[in-house]
């Protein structure tokens, strides 16, 4: 008895439904045709965390060229640390003059390893990731514009390497 009654209730309101169903699919096409395309391009980062051994020179001591931390076991945490540093990101946002999809300027914080809202609002962004527990680091540049997200990567890899050489 309720199903025929549910069943009666559906057939009353069958235009409503057919109505509702193909207004979302309209939503969802045009927003389909509205948003931009989006391109990732990686580059890759080694840190060699092995140490530096004098070979060819004798009598010299044994800690030259030797990178010391305050804990081994989170010396590529540190690397990470500063791969994600402000100043790294921000001489890239300047020296390209990165601006969202409104042509206004992005800040660090909607800039570096952004979630996929900011991504899709403002069109641009890098991700920084560890590759499976190694020394290697994936540089991800995300735009709407092939070229700029290859400069991305690039650009915060050189970065971050000119960071690291003056400290």
């Amino acid at each position: 008895m309720e199903l025929r009654k549910l069943l009666e209730i559906l057939k009353r309101r069958k235009r409503l439904y057919i109505l509702s169903m193909v207004i979302i699919m309209i939503s969802v096409f045009i927003t389909i045709i509205s948003i931009s395309p989006l391109y990732s391009v990686t580059a890759k980062i080694l840190i060699k965390t092995i140490d530096f051994v004098p070979q060819y020179i004798t009598n010299m001591p044994d800690d030259l060229g030797k990178l010391t931390y305050v804990d081994k076991d989170k010396v590529i945490d540190t690397y990470q640390t500063m791969l994600n540093l402000e100043p790294v990101h921000n001489k890239v946002l300047k020296d390209l003059n990165i601006k969202d999809l409104h042509g206004k300027p992005i800040h660090v914080s909607d800039f570096v390893n952004p979630n996929i809202i900011k991504i899709v609002i403002k069109g641009k962004g890098v991700k920084i990731t560890q590759e499976n527990d190694s020394e290697i680091f994936a540089i991800k540049g995300i735009s709407s514009d092939i070229n700029e997200a290859v400069n991305i990567a690039n650009s915060i890899k050189n970065s971050f390497i000119e960071f690291y050489n003056d400290l």
